[in-house]
């Protein structure tokens, strides 16, 4: 793969990361483990943002990338200060990373790197990730409704 269909892939998996990291400790202010991975994870992606003038990708792609990642250090830095994560405050982190991680995970980048506008999707669906969107929808109560099973590069 491209390195910099990987640095982007990296950075929007950053955000993905950090959700993991907090959601098992929303609105509960008394559990504080939590802080340990949070400051480690902080230091890796205050590396990151220090390294990404090194990085041979586009002016426009590394600013959005520089900015998805100081939005995750700010995140980090204000529920750290804080000493608790909120619901809300996910929330809102959530709506202003959105849009920067639509352009980095845009499908054209299957286009532009491997040549196919579709092989971002085979990407997301492709292995167990079907399977496991679908069981996990379920366990929510949601009605899946995920792109019909066909062979990769099919015309179905």
């Amino acid at each position: 793969m491209p390195i910099v269909y990987q640095l982007l892939k990296s950075v929007g998996h950053s955000t993905m990361a950090l959700i993991e990291i907090v959601t098992p400790y929303l609105d509960n202010p008394d559990n504080q483990s939590w802080r340990g991975a949070m400051s480690a994870y902080r230091a890796r992606m205050k590396a990151a943002v220090d390294g990404l003038d090194a990085t041979p990708m586009p002016a426009d792609w590394r600013d959005n990338s520089r900015v998805i990642l100081e939005n995750n250090i700010a995140f980090m830095d204000d529920c750290l200060t804080k000493g608790s994560i909120s619901s809300a405050a996910l929330q809102e982190f959530a709506k202003k990373q959105s849009p920067l991680l639509k352009r980095n995970i845009d499908r054209s980048v299957g286009a532009l790197f491997f040549g196919n506008y579709y092989l971002m999707d085979y990407e997301l669906m492709g292995g167990n990730a079907r399977a496991a969107i679908i069981a996990e929808d379920e366990k929510r109560g949601m009605k899946p409704f995920p792109p019909p099973a066909v062979p990769f590069g099919s015309q179905q």
